[in-house]
């Protein structure tokens, strides 16, 4: 993978040389240091300026590069797992209550309705939904309904 990386890289160096002796690359790219063809160095920079770059050199510098950036992702990769990780401790305290807190595991009772201010055409809807008997007196039908809540 490692000499993947550098293949490519020196193919991308070769590129750009082959543009270069076109005359194909332009050097109007703001916030980019100014490339100073007479002695092939950055100009915004004097400990390159001492120094020629040839191609080796940069080939070499576009892999230091490219380690430090990786090195620089795993790190980030790093921090946002263990903020992840983090993140879910603390959804599961939350979450989950802990012995000193007390757990309701009772069936939450049903509401009590006042079956009888309903119609009887509400009150057949109701005992439909529910699959039960639906004819009757309107007392007969509240009391299917009551008898069903008391069920369940």
């Amino acid at each position: 993978l490692e000499d993947d990386k550098i293949a490519g890289v020196d193919n991308l160096l070769q590129a750009l040389r082959e543009l270069d002796a076109d005359g194909d690359i332009e050097d109007d790219d703001e916030g980019y240091p100014d490339f100073d063809e007479d002695d092939a160095t950055f100009s915004d920079s004097s400990a390159q300026k001492e120094q020629a770059q040839n191609p080796e050199d940069l080939a070499r510098a576009a892999r230091e590069a490219v380690a430090l950036y990786e090195a620089e992702m795993a790190a980030k990769s790093q921090e946002r797992m263990a903020q992840k990780s983090e993140w879910a401790e603390e959804v599961a305290a939350v979450a989950v209550p802990s012995e000193e807190q007390e757990v309701d595991a009772s069936p939450p009772a049903a509401a009590a309705t006042d079956w009888a201010s309903l119609t009887v055409v509400k009150l057949k809807d109701e005992l439909r939904s529910r699959g039960l008997k639906v004819g009757g007196r309107k007392a007969e039908l509240i009391q299917r309904l009551e008898e069903d809540d008391m069920s369940r």
